[in-house]
């Protein structure tokens, strides 16, 4: 099982509590020894890092992502799950932002 985290869009962004959601994600999977797939994150370094504006990676309705988007993040999540398939089962945990 793995769990994604929200995007990272302006509507998301907008909600004062977004990164506490973020935080309690990131807790619940911890305790329930569960991967989590950083989204989040991911899309705050395109946003922020790398200077792309959302108009860029997301839909007009400021809330969902566009087709660039779900194919980039799939095929980062992609890799992550083969990365993780390869290794011995003591040293799992997701390269992209899973807390191990």
């Amino acid at each position: 099982m793995i769990i994604v985290d929200p995007q990272y869009a302006p509507k998301v962004i907008a909600k004062l509590r977004a990164s506490a959601m973020v935080r309690m994600l990131d807790a619940v999977a911890h305790d329930a020894h569960i991967a989590v797939f950083h989204r989040f994150a991911i899309m705050n370094h395109w946003r922020q890092m790398q200077r792309i504006p959302f108009e860029h990676f997301t839909s007009r309705d400021g809330l969902h992502v566009n087709d660039g988007s779900y194919d980039c993040v799939s095929k980062l999540l992609a890799a992550s799950i083969v990365e993780q398939a390869n290794l011995p089962v003591a040293g799992r945990s997701l390269a992209s932002g899973e807390r191990s």
